[in-house]
């Protein structure tokens, strides 16, 4: 792989990665900031243009109205997405409490033994890496961070996978748990590549 050095061919690498934002994503944050500044002046245009038969049949609409609600329309959206983006950041703010609460038990890794095929620490800074990884993509994939952002994070992470037996610990951990298909898809990949990377290296 090849760092991107535009968002446009970060956002490349990543669908390349399968990893790409739905059409909803893509026109809530792209294009709709766009698309109402758009329809606002072209009501603004037609209001002015057709101001005298506006008033002729009675109907009186101002500019500042029009204004109004445009602003209206983007801040709904704005709203619903600051309110994803909180959810999303307090599910990050659990797991990261989590393990560290794990890291305090030293019991834990025994009990659950089957989880943590490996030394404690091992599998828990893997598992803290492959979180990493899925909040990044995921809030890519929200339209909360640019492919530029998301993109340093896979690169973080192929680093790391360089080294064969985090390499290895992550492939089994990342089935382990509740990742999603676009973070298993991305991780795979990354696999291949730093594997690769080692023996041409």
């Amino acid at each position: 792989m090849r760092h991107p050095e535009t968002e446009r061919e970060a956002r490349r690498l990543l669908e390349e990665l399968h990893c790409k934002q739905t059409a909803g994503t893509q026109l809530s944050t792209r294009w709709l900031p766009v698309l109402i500044a758009a329809v606002t002046l072209l009501v603004i245009g037609a209001i002015i243009c057709f101001a005298e038969p506006l008033v002729r049949a009675g109907v009186k609409i101002e500019v500042g109205q029009v204004l109004v609600a445009a602003t209206l329309i983007f801040g709904v959206f704005q709203w619903r997405a600051a309110l994803e983006k909180d959810a999303l950041e307090k599910y990050q703010a659990e797991i990261k409490e989590a393990n560290e609460k794990k890291l305090q038990w030293e019991s834990i890794p025994r009990f659950m033994e089957r989880h943590y095929p490996d030394r404690r620490e091992h599998c828990f800074y893997v598992y803290q890496q492959l979180d990493n990884l899925e909040f990044a993509l995921e809030r890519y994939l929200r339209g909360f961070t640019s492919a530029y952002t998301a993109s340093r994070a896979v690169f973080t992470f192929e680093s790391k996978c360089r080294v064969p037996r985090f390499r290895e610990l992550a492939a089994v951990l990342i089935k382990q748990g509740s990742y999603s298909a676009p973070v298993r898809k991305v991780a795979a990949t990354v696999f291949d590549s730093a594997k690769a990377a080692r023996v041409t290296a």
